[in-house]
């Protein structure tokens, strides 16, 4: 009786064994097996990079490394899902091609690898928390930079808002005429973005000062006021993330309330977008061109958004839907793939060779400056219209550029100088770094930029950000690194 029970034990667990084995090729039998394969692989790999770089800690969600892999995930990963069970979600030029996704997927899959092989090359672990060496005798330079640039900022965004050049509330034709002019000013509005980020290292390092506390909040309700007259969800939300960001880099957890009101401010503010969007493209308003015709559009936005969606739950539901919608970047892949060469139009004149130097030539100088609207070429070829922008994204770029191998390469590249930075920021560190790792992590590293403008913004903000710090902080000198460094060490031991 045991022999017969063993025997049935035995081909159980074999029979076990069997289903296992072939799962993936009852996966592999249909287009969305395939997909939730790849995606289960890139699950796996991401998890896997996570767990050997560093210590599974929340705070760890703005090493850029991690940081761009969750965006990976869920932009190329799990947003595309609704798209998967409901075809009629997919972009009409795929045609309800699974095939087509599966192989932008895989690509990201390779991608990903070349990024994460990147980080590896230059990954510098170490077991010491971070320190943020304080520099209180400075305190007077840096909140002095900090107005400075604010005001610059808010003067920049004041001059575009007035002279119709200003995010969603441009004129497009004036745009295009002042494009020179336009671009000096729109480098100068993110000022004020690094003036929060200043501000918001002396708000969270030692204790809470009364004065630099309401500098803090007036420069970020100002900023939060700009970021609904753009038009423009990322100029709001990033101010967000931005709190967020240097809150968890100078206390050491991860600031949950401000990642959760990023994420949950998105879905809100979706559905009013659209309305305010609406509103400003219509021939209900002259023109945003200053705070009293901002003020007019914002409320007629906000009546027609409220009218639109009807009770506050469809309004959440609307946003939801819309946001995920928006975080899906796989589609765009996939279009690109199923255009051929179609793509390699999008770039027009501009070449590789120019990055090196593209963000310093001004355009007066250099008048056949090569423009970079690929984004709007890419609207076009789906069918939108040129006042329309669509992501193309870093790794569907690359492989515009220079086909897989260019994916792997573009990849590599940007795993290199993505933990490059990360080293910066860890173990004994400066309010300096933390500046410029804060600034070049929100403004530089987006997974929906093309290649050439995410490599020409890095080029365009890392001197930037020199010039400010040697004027804010200085730079502490080694010895005083080294007794920090000692100093912590003997702490952390006792």
């Amino acid at each position: 009786m045991e022999n017969v029970l063993s025997k049935s034990d035995s081909n159980s667990k074999g029979l076990l064994w069997a289903l296992l084995a072939a799962l993936p090729l009852l996966l592999l039998s249909s287009a969305g097996g395939v997909y939730f394969l790849l995606l289960a692989i890139l699950v796996c790999l991401s998890v896997f990079y996570v767990a050997t770089s560093g210590p599974l800690k929340l705070s760890r969600i703005f090493d850029v490394p991690v940081y761009l892999t969750i965006f990976v995930l869920l932009n190329f990963g799990f947003a595309p899902l609704e798209a998967l069970w409901d075809p009629d979600n997919m972009m009409v030029n795929l045609h309800g091609n699974l095939t087509i996704m599966n192989k932008a997927l895989g690509f990201i899959v390779i991608g990903m690898v070349a990024f994460w092989l990147g980080c590896k090359l230059v990954e510098r672990r170490t077991v010491q928390p971070r320190y943020v060496l304080p520099q209180e005798n400075k305190a007077g330079r840096i909140l002095a930079a900090g107005i400075i640039l604010y005001l610059v900022g808010f003067a920049s965004k004041l001059y575009l808002l007035k002279a119709h050049l200003f995010a969603y509330t441009a004129d497009l034709d004036l745009y295009k005429e002042n494009l020179a002019n336009a671009q000096v000013f729109m480098f100068g509005a993110q000022l004020s973005t690094m003036a929060l980020i200043m501000l918001g290292i002396e708000k969270f390092s030692g204790k809470p000062r009364f004065g630099i506390s309401f500098l803090f909040w007036t420069v970020f309700a100002s900023e939060c006021v700009w970021g609904l007259i753009s038009g423009m969800k990322s100029m709001l939300l990033t101010n967000l993330l931005a709190v967020a960001v240097v809150s968890t880099l100078m206390g050491g957890k991860l600031a949950r309330k401000w990642l959760i009101g990023a994420v949950v401010g998105l879905i809100v503010v979706y559905p009013f977008y659209n309305a305010y969007r609406a509103v400003v493209r219509s021939q209900a308003t002259e023109g945003v061109s200053d705070f009293s015709s901002a003020a007019t559009a914002l409320n007629l936005a906000m009546t027609v958004g409220a009218d639109a969606e009807g009770s506050n739950d469809e309004w959440v539901e609307s946003g939801s839907t819309h946001t995920l919608a928006r975080l899906d970047l796989l589609q765009y892949f996939g279009a690109i793939l199923n255009m051929g060469d179609e793509p390699k139009e999008f770039h027009g004149d501009a070449k590789l060779w120019m990055i090196p130097f593209y963000p310093f030539v001004p355009r007066l100088v250099w008048s056949t400056k090569p423009v970079l609207d690929d984004g709007t070429k890419f609207s076009v070829a789906l069918g939108s219209t040129e006042t329309s922008s669509t992501a193309i994204t870093y790794p569907a770029d690359c492989y515009i550029w220079g086909g897989l191998a260019g994916l792997i390469v573009g990849m590599f590249c940007l795993g290199l100088v993505a933990q490059r930075y990360t080293n910066s920021i860890s173990g004994i560190t400066s309010k300096y770094q933390v500046l410029k790792y804060s600034v070049i992590l929100l403004t530089c590293f987006r997974i929906e930029e093309g290649a050439f403008p995410l490599w020409t913004e890095i080029l365009k903000v890392v001197p930037t950000i020199f010039v400010i710090g040697l004027i804010a902080y200085g730079f502490p000198s080694r010895n005083r690194v080294k007794q920090a460094g000692m100093s912590q060490a003997a702490t952390t031991s006792s």
